[in-house]
C-alpha cells in the first residue's frame, strides 16, 4: 500500500492485502425439529473449520485539526475458503466514520458510523423422526441485510479528574444480526461518571 497527503491536515491510505487463515472457524445455526413441533431447539451453533483466504482492498481518509478530527475507512473483501462453498458471516464490503469535535474546552461530541454489507447465515435442520436412526438432516443459507450503526457521543470535562459522558447506541433503532437467529439491542442509552484517582 501506500499513503500520502493532500494537504497539511487531510490524509489518506491506500492498500492492499492478501491472508490466509488456517483452520478459521466457521459458525452455523443448529435447529433441531420433532414431529410435534413441541421441542424444537433453536439457539445451538455448531462450528466447522477451514482454510480462509480473503484478498482487501483497503482505503482511509483523515481529516485532523485542533478542534475537528474526521476519519472515514473502507474495505472490500473477496473471500474463499478450501473446502466452504457459501461463506457464512462475513461481508464482501464494509465501511467507518469516526468524528470528534471539540466543542468548548469542557465539550466533546463524537459521531460513529459503521456500514457492514449483506452476508450469509447458514442453518443445519435437523428433523427427528419417530424413529432416530431415520433422522433427516437439511441445510439452508439465510440472508442477512447491510447493517447501518450509528452512534452518538458527548462528554464534559468537570475538572482533572472528573467527567460526564453520555452514548446513544444503535440511533436508527435497527434491528439487526451479527449472527443468524440473534438479534442486536435496539436503540440504547449510557450516562455515565469517570474518576480518576
Amino acid at each position: 500500500g501506500f499513503k500520502g497527503k493532500i494537504s497539511r491536515k487531510i490524509a489518506y491510505l491506500i492498500d492492499v492485502n492478501y491472508s490466509i487463515n488456517f483452520n478459521n472457524p466457521f459458525y452455523y445455526q443448529m435447529m433441531v425439529k420433532y414431529p410435534n413441533g413441541s421441542r424444537d431447539v433453536v439457539n445451538v451453533f455448531g462450528v466447522k473449520y477451514s482454510n480462509l483466504n480473503t484478498l482487501r482492498f483497503g482505503g482511509n481518509i483523515r481529516y485532523s485539526s485542533e478542534k475537528i478530527n474526521i476519519s472515514l475507512a473502507g474495505n472490500y473483501y473477496n473471500h474463499t475458503a478450501d473446502d466452504i462453498q457459501v461463506i457464512t458471516h462475513l461481508p464482501s464490503f464494509d465501511a467507518t466514520l469516526s468524528t470528534s469535535v471539540q466543542i468548548t474546552e469542557k465539550i466533546k461530541a463524537t459521531l460513529d458510523a459503521s456500514v457492514i454489507g449483506p452476508r450469509k447465515g447458514e442453518v443445519e435442520i435437523k428433523n427427528e423422526e419417530l424413529l432416530i436412526d431415520n433422522s433427516v438432516y437439511t441445510t439452508e443459507y439465510h440472508d442477512l441485510k447491510t447493517i447501518i450503526d450509528i452512534n452518538l457521543g458527548g462528554e464534559y470535562q468537570f475538572s482533572n479528574k472528573l467527567n460526564f459522558f453520555l452514548n446513544v447506541s444503535n440511533l436508527l433503532n435497527q434491528n439487526y444480526e451479527i449472527w443468524h437467529g440473534y438479534n442486536s439491542q435496539g436503540i440504547h442509552f449510557l450516562v455515565g461518571a469517570r474518576y480518576i484517582f
